[in-house]
């Protein structure tokens, strides 16, 4: 043990810092790390023998740890600081692994959740990634078997993924829109067909991206089955001969394919000159060159195949599956398995007798149902049976039936094999325990943990294949020209982890060397949205609920004389902002909103702006305004021959949008006790009264009628009248705009019957004010032209939400939007924005997702500090002392003191 540790467990920085000093510029600075040190004696931590006298800044304590592993595994807020001042000490080891688990300063910050401290480490020159610990994790194999969302679920259902390729660019079969090669995966962004988007359409909807449920790679073309309902096969690549179907041309960027049935696929097969299709009601079809007869019906020579119908010959088959190589092709139901093209051997029935087969024909020897197939281009075809049964002997079952095999404790009992896949004479199988074998060769990957176990394989050309872990990572196997192929161990493969990319659950490759992955998001948690709605918002602001009482029996006379205002109506109304009274028969008054009643109801709308009153000579009902100037209340709108109840349910109705319909037996019945209760039977409510007077005649015909409140809301906000009873009685003064709106709507506690009140928010513009106001008048939904606007725009929403107006809802919402856009390239600014408008769900939202995506993220930024380094200027500055001594002669530079 030394001093620093001593100082580390006292926190006493600042002698920390002047040993560290003194350690660094000290005849013992470049010395190496201190191998010796005294034992503690029993009584105390530590004693003054066994304090090394040389302060050295990578010595163990007694347990085998630097100062740098206790660093990184405290939590402490300090800790930063130390290791901010250990690692800017030039004979730092940051990759001197302890003695119990072999662990690094970077294994300990990221089991212990010390992100500040691993950050630190990772941008050290020095510090090695891919240092493994006694069981084989590296340091994010072990964070990531810490997190439980880290690894991918599986799903028997259809995958949705995002699609990365990377490699050779032969042929245009990466799909990246050039025909540039990669190192790194990039992902392959698939257009929306449907571009033109309309207003009506919700933000999901419109910036909704293209999944890929399956992606196959040949020599010459690429194909892509996505989430699409229809028309869901997209491909790209050297389109003559007809691969591509109608496309002649190479295609660069992946084009969807339409079928003549409007069909899906779910299936797709690739062979160098064609490709095979089948759909969700197991027809199969084939197109492309025929000039081995691969197609499985007659071409004309020099015309590729079409794709109009399916193979005649299985149109009474239900297909289930499909294979196909350069030369040959097959496909498979519950019983029974055709093949067609030219017999090398591989179809599976006699090749002298039959060297080329145009149609399907059942091969009669496979009488057990087949799960899988795999063609090759020379005479092999490898069939994966249900029933497990295999006609290879893989090392896992070539013992003597008599012979107990050991298998480890993580393995699986009665493993099988799960997929092939070759290419072009290679065979690739994956078996249930996650294990990959090679026809040519042994096991090649063999199982060390559960989590390394192998979920999907492919193989490209010259033995090469590609593998994706249940972790999540993808290994690309190239074989090892020093070892023998026919070595009989693992060393002829040489397996090497693909960076910057996580969470795969698929792969694939051809035979140029050109791979591809499958990578499925992680999703955080929804937001919950809480709070009321705006049809809420409307409901709690009605002045007759029963919380506030009905007026009853107030005095007032009829025929157009001046009622007097009761005292009980008058504190109703005050207290709820109401500015009309609805008058029925003598007893009944119910205090109301007169712009609600005119914003939901044009006859009444044309009523309260002082037209002639309704009447009913048949039914004797009529319905007349009388305004009433000088009173608290603007009038009254008096209500004849109509029931009190019928009048209650069309309020209730215009303020919460939502109808109580008693007529109907199934709600009357339920009500029954309740109306007897009051002395009102259901079949009372006067049923003209919303059929012929206010034009609601959905009313009665549906008991669910549709919602209508946030159209006319939306109507009243974008056309402000200046006339009663719609005049506005609030103006916002923006920055660049003047916006006039009503206070009953924006719930204002404030009530001015005799101009307008005027706010002062200029410090917003109109262009965000408009949308909050939206929300708050009718819940308006965004439209807007990219994701990217989006985003920027909700903060800008957040921001007037959470400073000025205080809208919790609004803010949640926003919120929701915006986790929509997450993607672990803009996720550390989303979260700085989030913490700057403290959006608290948001921030635990992106928070999540940055704690699964963590390797990711790190990875982005050396991938940036690797291109740094590899710039000219850095390279120049690297090499200042050797520049400075090369005989360079040194520009001249005018100047303009000479004439």
């Amino acid at each position: 043990m030394t001093l620093l540790h001593v100082y580390f467990h006292l926190r006493n920085q600042q002698a920390f810092q002047r040993l560290l000093e003194r350690d660094r510029s000290g005849p013992f600075g470049s010395a190496g790390p201190s191998t010796s040190a005294g034992k503690s004696s029993p009584g105390k931590l530590w004693s003054r023998k066994s304090i090394a006298s040389t302060p050295e800044v990578n010595a163990f304590d007694d347990l085998g740890r630097t100062v740098l592993h206790l660093v990184c595994s405290s939590t402490d807020a300090s800790s930063t600081e130390y290791a901010r001042m250990l690692l800017s000490h030039p004979n730092i080891s940051v990759n001197l692994p302890d003695k119990e688990n072999h662990w690094t300063a970077l294994h300990r910050a990221l089991y212990s959740g010390n992100i500040e401290a691993a950050i630190l480490l990772l941008k050290h020159s020095d510090v090695d990634m891919s240092i493994k610990d006694f069981e084989g994790y590296t340091a994010f194999d072990l964070y990531n078997s810490t997190v439980r969302t880290t690894k991918p679920l599986s799903c028997d259902e259809r995958i949705l993924a995002d699609l990365f390729t990377w490699g050779t660019n032969r042929n245009a079969a990466l799909g990246l829109g050039d025909a540039n090669d990669r190192i790194l995966p990039d992902p392959v962004v698939l257009p929306m067909k449907d571009v033109t988007k309309t207003r009506s359409c919700s933000l999901e909807d419109r910036f909704a991206t293209v999944r890929v449920c399956d992606v196959k790679m040949s020599k010459l073309h690429t194909a892509i089955l996505t989430s699409e309902r229809r028309d869901n096969l997209w491909v790209c690549g050297f389109g003559s001969g007809g691969r591509l179907g109608p496309s002649s041309h190479t295609v660069y960027t992946p084009a969807p394919i339409t079928l003549p049935a409007e069909c899906s696929i779910v299936s797709v097969a690739l062979g160098q000159d064609h490709t095979l299709a089948l759909t969700d009601a197991g027809k199969s079809f084939s197109w492309g060159l025929n000039r081995f007869s691969q197609l499985g019906y007659v071409v004309e020579t020099g015309q590729g195949g079409c794709i109009q119908e399916p193979i005649s010959q299985l149109k009474k088959e239900f297909i289930k599956g499909i294979a196909a190589c350069k030369s040959a092709s097959a496909c498979w139901s519950n019983s029974q398995v055709w093949t067609w093209g030219t017999n090398n051997g591989q179809l599976g029935y006699d090749k002298v007798a039959t060297p080329v087969q145009v149609f399907p024909r059942q091969v009669s020897v496979i009488t057990e149902p087949v799960y899988g197939m795999a063609m090759s281009v020379g005479t092999v075809t490898s069939c994966l049976f249900i029933s497990g049964m295999s006609k290879v002997n893989f090392p896992a079952h070539s013992f003597p039936s008599e012979i107990s095999v050991y298998r480890p404790p993580r393995a699986i009992r009665g493993t099988v094999i799960t997929k092939i896949a070759s290419c072009e004479d290679s065979f690739v199988a994956l078996s249930s325990n996650g294990e990959v074998f090679t026809f040519s060769a042994p096991t090649s990957w063999a199982l060390r943990r559960q989590a390394g176990s192998v979920r999907d394989v492919d193989i490209g050309g010259d033995g090469t294949f590609i593998v994706c872990t249940q972790s999540g990572h993808v290994y690309v196997c190239a074989r090892s020209m020093r070892s023998s192929a026919t070595s009989g161990n693992n060393r002829s493969f040489k397996f090497q982890r693909v960076p910057h990319i996580q969470r795969v659950i698929a792969v694939c490759a051809n035979s140029t060397g050109s791979f591809g992955a499958l990578r499925v998001e992680y999703k955080p948690p929804p937001i919950q949205v809480v709070g009321r709605s705006f049809e809420a918002d409307m409901t709690a602001i009605m002045p007759f609920v029963p919380e506030a009482g009905v007026v009853f029996g107030g005095a007032y006379t009829t025929g157009g004389n001046r009622v007097p205002f009761d005292e009980g109506t008058a504190t109703t109304a005050s207290a709820h902002d109401a500015d009309i009274v609805v008058c029925v028969d003598k007893n009944f008054a119910f205090p109301t909103h007169r712009l609600v009643l005119a914003a939901r109801c044009r006859p009444l709308r044309e009523i309260l702006s002082g037209n002639e009153a309704l009447k009913d000579k048949h039914v004797e009902m009529t319905i007349n305004f009388l305004p009433f100037p000088t009173s608290p209340i603007l009038g009254y709108l008096h209500m004849t021959g109509v029931n009190p109840l019928s009048v209650l349910i069309l309020l209730h109705y215009l303020y919460s949008d939502d109808l109580l319909a008693l007529w109907d037996r199934r709600v009357g019945l339920v009500l029954a006790e309740q109306c007897k209760a009051v002395g009102i039977l259901p079949m009372q409510i006067s049923t003209t009264f919303f059929l012929n007077w206010l034009k609601l005649s959905d009313l009665w015909s549906n008991v669910a009628p549709s919602s209508t409140a946030c159209a006319q809301y939306r109507e009243l906000f974008d056309h402000i009248s200046v006339t009663d009873p719609l005049a506005p009685d609030v103006a916002l003064y923006l920055r660049d705009k003047v916006v006039h709106t009503h206070s009953v709507v924006l719930r204002a506690s404030i009530r001015n019957r005799f101009g307008v009140v005027d706010i002062r928010m200029d410090h917003f513009e109109w262009e965000v004010m408009r949308f909050v106001l939206g929300f708050i008048c009718f819940g308006r939904r965004i439209f807007l032209e990219s994701a990217d606007d989006v985003v920027e725009f909700m903060f800008r929403i957040v921001a007037a939400a959470v400073d000025e107006l205080l809208l919790d809802r609004l803010v949640l919402l926003c919120s929701q939007v915006i986790l929509g856009f997450l993607n672990p390239y803009n996720a550390c600014y989303l979260l700085t924005d989030a913490i700057y408008y403290n959006a608290v769900d948001l921030v635990k939202g992106i928070e999540n997702y940055m704690t699964v995506n963590l390797e990711i993220a790190s990875s982005a930024g050396y991938t940036r500090s690797d291109r740094r380094e590899k710039s000219p200027l850095d390279a120049m500055e690297k090499h200042r002392e050797w520049l400075a001594n090369q005989d360079i002669p040194e520009p001249l530079v005018s100047s303009s003191k000479f004439p």
